[in-house]
Formats: C-alpha cells, structure tokens, sequence
C-alpha cells in the first residue's frame, strides 16, 4: 500500500534546514526546483542504472567534501560537522530525479550496492524518497547546533506534520496529538539526560586516567614520577618547533611540581583559572612587555600542557577552545586542532609563579640523612642563597655523571639516595630532584620543574626543532624574591644525545617536516574553523555534468499528461486485445492501478501465472523502457498477450460449462 505523505514535505525540511543553518536562500532555491515537477509537463524515463549513477556522484561528492574539509579546514572534526550540515544539498539530486521520472520512485539498488550484485528480472524494487530525505534534512538541521527554544519548536511542529498521515486509522486527533507530545518530551528529556551523564562520566574517566594511567602521557598531568622523563628521552621524534628563540639553549617549562613523595613529584594546590580570551585567538595570562618566540606544538586529544619560555605575559594565534593557568606558572589547553602554531610574548622581569609556601621546604624524613651528607660535601652551608646554589650546582657538575640508563650498574631501580651517595650516575630526574630537595634542606624554597631544552637548529625547516629526547628537569629555587633556575644536570648532556642519534635521522626528520608542513597549510589559513569551503565544487561539477548528459539523452521524454492517461497509450499498445478480453470477462480495472501490478494481481490458474507474469514484465519495458523495445521485441510482446488472451478465454469457457453442468445435475 503507497505510504501516505504530507503536501510539500521536502519543501518544508529544506526550508526548515536553511533557516537553522543560516542557508535559508538556497533552501528556499532548492524548495522551489524539488517542487517544480508539479507545474513542469516534462517526464523521463529513467531506469535503475541511471538511479545508480546519480546516487553514485551524490556519494562521490559526499566523500569529497569530506576529504576537503578535513585537511582544508583549521580543525578536521568541526569540518566534518560542517560537511553534514550540507547534506540535503549534496542528496537533492537523486529525489530531483525520482520527482521527474514516469514512476516517481527510487529503486532499491541505488542506494544498497548489495542489490546490485543480485539483480532480478523485472522492474527493480523502488521507494520513494520523500521521508528519508526529510529526515536528511532534519539530521543537517541539528548539526548546525541551533540551540534555542524555537529550534526544538520547530522541530516538534515538523515531528507532528510528517507523522500524521502514518497514525493508526480511527485513532481521535487528541489522543494521537498527547501520545506524540509524551514521546517527544521523554526524547528530549532523555536526551538532556545522556549529555549530562556524558559530561560527568568523561571528567571522572578522565581524572581517573590522569592520576592512574597516564602519568607523564597525559595532556594535564599533576604528577610525574622519576624515570617518566627518562623514557620520553629514548626518542628522536620531533615534538615542537620554535622561531625568534634569541639567547640559547632556552629552556620550555611545561610543568612545576612542589611536593615529593615515593619517588614522584605532584603538583598540590595548583589549581588552574580560567585565561579569558581576548578577540578571536589571542589569551592574556598578565601585564608585560616583551619579545614573541613563535612556537608549533602537537596536541594529544585537543588537549595538552603547552611549553612555554620564562615570563609568558600573552599568547597570540592559539587556535584552541579554552586556556587555563595556575600559580606554579604551568599553562593548559583544550578543545583544539591536532597542531596549534601561536606566539608567545615573554617578559622576563615579571615574575609569573606564585610566591613560596609551606610545601616549597618540605623534605622526607627518609631522605634527610642522604640529603645532609651531600649537602656537607657540596659545602655552602649558611652563606647567601646564591651561593649554595652555585655550590650545589658544582657538586654535581664535578663528582657525578650523565647517563639515560634508567637502571643503577648492578642493574637495580636506582633510588635517589643510592643517587645521592654510591652510583652518582643518572639522568636529568635524578639531578633535578636532589638539587631541589638540597636547596631545600639549606632553607631556600625550591621546586621541581619540567620542559625541553631549545637548543638544536634545523637548516631544512630554518627554525629549531625539540626532540622528545630534548626533555629535561631542573630545580626552580626562590632567589632575591625571584623563582630563578638550577640546572644541576653535568654539561654537555645534549651533545651527548646528539652524537647518539641513528643514521637514518635525517630520513626520518625530512618525513617530519613534510607532515608538519601539510598540517601547517591546513591550520594556517584564513578560513574560520568552521568554515565551508565550495573550492570542492571544481572537482565534482565536471563529473556531475558528464552522469546527466548520460542519464537524459537516450530517456524518451514524455509529458505530465501523457503519464497520467494510461487509456492514451493503452490503444497503441501490443497487450490492448488481452486487456479488452479481460474486460468483457469482467476483470476491469481500476483507474488508479497500474497495468502491471494488476496484471499480476488476477486470480488466474496456477499454469497461467508466469505467462501473465512475462506479458506484465514486457509491458513494463515497452511502457517505462520504450528505447529498449524493438519491433521484434514488441511483435513477440504481441503473441504472448494474445496468446494468453486465448488461454484464459478457454479457461473462462471451462469453467462455465462445468458449471452448466452441475447446475442441471441438481435440477434433475
């Protein structure tokens, strides 16, 4: 039974989708040529294989867009979102081509390519397009994120204007009108529901990730535990990428830390504020006045701890959601592209972090005798701060040693007080926390920070580049009323490194820059991030004018009312005297059935079913298909009809006497 639809539903979704997109003209466009068939006398006949081809280019066009949008646009996944706003323009083809064809459905396999594989004799299955299309239209609707009350308004109003002519038969208006009302509230009810649900589930699995299983790995890590560091060293991966960087090495601080506990460091009480952004890319962390150091960094899941100089007062061009910074100078951010480029401005007379507390002196009890013979050795006990730090510095400078092997020599986990007083072999982790630890145990308020080392320059890309085996620690020791650094870490470390690198590097670093370049040309455009970018058109309208120029010119055209008047063709026609048998039999037929479909509806013997069959299929053909008929074809189409015509007269003969015949019997 046809599916009852609404007048001008397609025209409705298509109006209703411009006006939440911001398209409303070219909805209204689109409208009018969707309903034009309802004035236009032109028809064609097309069949599945031309249906295929259009839905094939709408597919085409779909996957292109797709592909531009996400390495065209600053950010991949809102380009993808923009790319299903855009649907019904992408789709309208193939419903523009139902609407003009004599059938005014959509076959099957146009849009199952399974179908295709197993294709049957006969006119295809079809359906029309109507409702699915209206959805689509609906669906592009709400990735435009139209969140307002006339929206949802809306959308209850379309709700109920398509699902009317589907309701049950003799259900009231009422009853049916409250029963679609309670499921559309329990929907979006649930729905409000599920994105709560959502936001809270996501930040406990996330916290609980941070301080369980990610460690150094996560973007807003609060601890880091000694060895992380050493790990991330035994890689020549290339992470960022600085220019305007003047006085070297230059040192990038992506955490602070203030309280030491088994062998790992947290960051306790740094709670992070929100950095209120300033026009559309720019975030003033405070006051300043300084030089910009441009610096590329990847994200990890849009998120991440960002590398920054000392003194960073404003970041300019940061292509990201949210920014957030804490007392202990760290700056973090989310809700961004897989590569952010920006410019950081630094001042380094201003003092960023914030001023000591209890925990900056703290020292475990466990370590405190290491900690004490070292600090007799190193010497400077109760002179000024500087001087103990230089002390400091020079200890380990003069009696230990560098080394990335994360175990002691007997190959044991080497703790920090074996560290301290018998291997005095490690890597920057062991440096940095003992001098920290140190300063402390002189009474000089001290912390433990994180970063890289800028100090290796790249010819090909002309900027430096930091290696993730450029990650180093170092001590943060309050000086003269200023956090200034401590790098206890033996010189040299970073040429040691660098001597160690493999002798496919500079392979692996050409492959690099390529990557980071095509990145760099997709997020440095001028384009906003939710851009749409019809440049895609170029390589869809050449192909799409070549599947029309083949879809149209081999279809018969036909007017509106030579489809709608079956008795103007039907005198013509090679089955007209089996259809004028069958009418004197009294198998009339209605006037809104199809001839073929009615054909196969009469209840023949079961012998003459697949003959009724083949003369309803070959009139299909020469009705629908006439370019594929010729005259022997229609002459053969002739014999079966009259032929069959024949059959079931004798048939109705038959059973007429057999009738007569029982008829008597009773009488008698």
């Amino acid at each position: 039974m046809p599916v009852k639809m609404p007048p001008l539903l397609a025209a409705i979704g298509l109006a209703f989708w411009g006006w939440a997109s911001g398209l409303l003209l070219p909805a209204l466009v689109l409208a009018v040529v969707i309903e034009s068939p309802r004035i236009a006398k032109a028809r064609w006949s097309f069949d599945a294989k031309d249906f295929e081809r259009v839905a094939d280019l709408c597919s085409i066009a779909f996957l292109v867009l797709m592909a531009w949008q996400w390495f065209g646009s600053r950010n991949g996944p809102a380009g993808l979102i923009v790319v299903l706003t855009w649907l019904p323009f992408i789709f309208i083809a193939i419903l523009l081509m139902q609407r003009f064809d004599v059938r005014n459905a959509t076959p099957l396999s146009a849009l199952f390519w399974s179908l295709r594989r197993r294709r049957v004799e006969g006119v295809p299955r079809s359906l029309p397009l109507d409702y699915p299309f209206f959805g689509l239209c609906l669906v592009s609707a709400a990735c435009a994120n139209q969140r307002s009350p006339w929206f949802f308004g809306g959308l209850l109003l379309l709700a109920g204007y398509a699902l009317y002519p589907l309701r049950a038969e003799g259900r009231r208006l009422g009853v049916w009108g409250l029963a679609l009302g309670c499921a559309l509230a329990l929907a979006y009810g649930m729905q409000v529901g599920i994105l709560r649900a959502q936001e809270q589930v996501e930040s406990f699995v996330m916290d609980y990730l941070r301080d369980r299983v990610f460690g150094r790995a996560d973007p807003f890590r609060t601890h880091t535990a000694i060895g992380d560091v050493g790990r991330v060293k035994l890689s020549d991966r290339i992470l960022f990428r600085v220019a305007g960087a003047k006085a070297l090495p230059l040192k990038l601080r992506d955490g602070t830390f203030n309280v030491y506990a088994h062998d790992s460091w947290f960051a306790q009480g740094a709670s992070f504020r929100s950095v209120p952004p300033q026009g559309t890319s720019s975030w003033v962390i405070g006051e300043g006045d300084g030089p910009a150091l441009q610096i590329s960094a990847w994200l990890t899941r849009g998120r991440a701890m960002l590398p920054l100089p000392p003194g960073v007062y404003r970041l300019d061009g940061l292509n990201v959601g949210r920014v957030e910074a804490n007392a202990f100078g760290s700056v973090r951010v989310s809700e961004g592209p897989s590569l952010i480029l920006f410019s950081a401005r630094m001042d380094g007379a201003r003092e960023r972090d914030g001023a000591p507390e209890g925990a900056d002196l703290q020292v475990p009890k466990r370590l405190e005798p290491a900690l004490m013979q070292a600090l007799a050795e190193a010497g400077g006990q109760g002179q000024p701060p500087t001087e103990v730090a230089a002390n400091i510095t020079r200890f380990f400078q003069e009696r230990f040693a560098y080394t990335l092997k994360l175990q002691s020599a007997d190959g044991s986990r080497r703790t920090l007080e074996h560290f301290l007083l018998d291997d005095r072999r490690g890597h920057c982790e062991y440096f940095a926390s003992a001098a920290t630890l140190l300063l402390r145990a002189s009474g000089i308020p001290a912390r433990y920070a994180t970063g890289y080392v800028v100090e290796e320059w790249s010819p090909i890309e002309r900027q430096f580049v930091v290696r993730a085996r450029h990650a180093h620690a170092w001590a943060l020791a309050w000086i003269d009323g200023r956090w200034r650094e401590v790098d206890a870490t033996p010189t040299g470390w970073f040429a040691a490194e660098a001597e160690a690198e493999p002798a496919w590097r500079p392979a692996a670093d050409l492959l690099s820059w390529l990557g980071f370049s095509f990145q760099r040309w997709r997020v440095s455009g001028d384009e906003s991030d939710e851009g749409f970018s019809t440049l895609w058109l170029l390589a869809i309208i050449p192909l799409a004018a070549w599947v029309a120029w083949r879809v149209t010119r081999r279809n018969r055209v036909r007017t509106a009312s030579t489809v709608a008047s079956v008795d103007a063709v039907s005198g013509a026609s090679p089955i007209e005297p089996l259809l004028e048998r069958l009418e004197a039999l009294g198998f009339r037929r209605p006037a809104a059935t199809a001839v073929r479909p009615w054909l196969q509806s009469l209840p023949l013997p079961m012998e003459l079913q697949p003959a009724a069959a083949a003369v309803a299929h070959g009139y299909a053909r020469w009705r629908f298909d006439p370019a594929s008929i010729d005259s022997s074809t229609e002459s053969t189409l002739r014999t079966q009809a009259i032929d069959l015509a024949q059959k079931i007269e004798a048939e109705a003969s038959n059973t007429r006497d057999d009738s007569t015949q029982r008829h008597g019997a009773a009488l008698s």
